[in-house]
């Protein structure tokens, strides 16, 4: 579908010989300089007006305000609903609920693109 948007900034992050994320003097993670990606995801995820849809939205909003993103326009938390639908549930993990035949009931699973 085309209205879905994953992405992972993992691989956009400065490493150091260990391979750990370089923080700025500002404590912000350091960003590869040369990706334009960036600018663009930080207009959509600061985008008030488009609804997105999270899955444990504190840490992804920790996680991208430590490199400078301010998330908006919060449409929803899979990892809270899961939480009100089933509260004994022993695992919110999205791998856990999306191989979960209850949760994913009447669910078309979409293949992967690279």
């Amino acid at each position: 579908r085309k209205d879905r948007l994953f992405f992972d900034v993992w691989q956009e992050l400065e490493l150091d010989a260990m391979g750990r994320p370089i923080m700025d003097p500002t404590g912000k993670l350091r960003l590869k300089p040369h990706h334009p990606i960036i600018q663009v995801l930080k207009t959509f995820i600061e985008d008030p007006g488009i609804l997105k849809t999270w899955h444990n939205y504190s840490f992804d909003s920790h996680v991208l305000g430590n490199l400078g993103i301010n998330c908006r326009g919060l449409g929803g938390d899979t990892m809270q609903m899961a939480r009100l639908q089933h509260a004994s549930r022993s695992s919110y993990a999205l791998a856990s609920l999306s191989t979960h035949q209850h949760v994913m009931a009447g669910i078309t699973k979409l293949p992967l693109i690279e």
